[in-house]
């Protein structure tokens, strides 16, 4: 069943019963007012859901480590003392690199270009 945009537009709220509705997406999905959209994403960022700056902030508090470890290696990179790891080639397989692997966190420069599927492996053993 096809709906026209003019009928996605009058469909009611899902949650309030409200006509107040968004435009729909590119998908044709409208299924909260503006009121009820923004009340959940205030909600959502209270809860930290969607926020990359305290889902970053969490992850660092848990692994103090692995995020010193990983930030060094950003700033090598940046200042040219590792090669972006998309120049190098996996170390077990020969294709194009996509992550820097660390084998011990306490070594945060020694680290080694692997592909995602042969980082993948070397994570499951």
């Amino acid at each position: 069943m096809d709906l026209s945009d003019t009928e996605k537009l009058t469909r009611l709220c899902k949650k309030c019963g409200s006509r107040d509705r968004y435009a729909p997406n590119s998908k044709g999905h409208v299924g909260r007012c503006k009121k009820c959209w923004r009340e959940r994403t205030i909600q959502n960022s209270k809860r930290g859901y969607g926020s990359t700056t305290a889902s970053a902030a969490a992850y660092q508090k848990r692994n103090p480590e692995k995020y010193r470890a990983h930030y060094l290696v950003r700033s090598a990179i940046k200042s040219g003392k590792l090669p972006k790891v998309s120049t190098t080639k996996c170390e077990d397989c020969g294709v194009q690199a996509q992550v820097y692997h660390h084998e011990d966190y306490s070594k945060p420069l020694e680290v080694n270009p692997l592909c995602q599927v042969c980082h993948m492996k070397r994570h499951a053993t």
